[in-house]
C-alpha cells in the first residue's frame, strides 16, 4: 500500500460541521464550476439522504450521498 492510500478515508456525515464541509465541496464543484442552479443542487432530500465525505490526509476532497426511493436506492 502506498503512502497516499494509507491516508484515505470515507466517513459518514454525522454532525453539522462535517455536513458543512460536504456542502462547501458540492458548492464549489457543481454551483461554481459547473454552474448548476443551487436550487437544483440542494434539494428536499438532503435530510433523508445519508451523506459521506472522502478525506485525503484529513482534508475533505469528495462527497457522496444515497437514499431509498420507491424504485430502489438512488446514489
Amino acid at each position: 500500500m502506498d503512502t497516499v492510500s494509507k491516508h484515505i478515508e470515507v466517513v459518514e456525515v454525522l454532525n453539522q460541521a462535517t455536513l458543512e464541509i460536504v456542502f462547501a465541496i458540492r458548492k464549489q464543484v457543481f454551483v461554481v464550476e459547473q454552474q448548476v442552479d443551487p436550487e437544483e443542487e440542494y434539494d428536499e432530500f438532503e435530510g433523508s439522504s445519508r451523506h459521506f465525505l472522502l478525506r485525503v490526509a484529513g482534508e475533505g476532497v469528495a462527497t457522496g450521498r444515497f437514499r431509498r426511493t420507491d424504485k430502489g436506492w438512488k446514489i
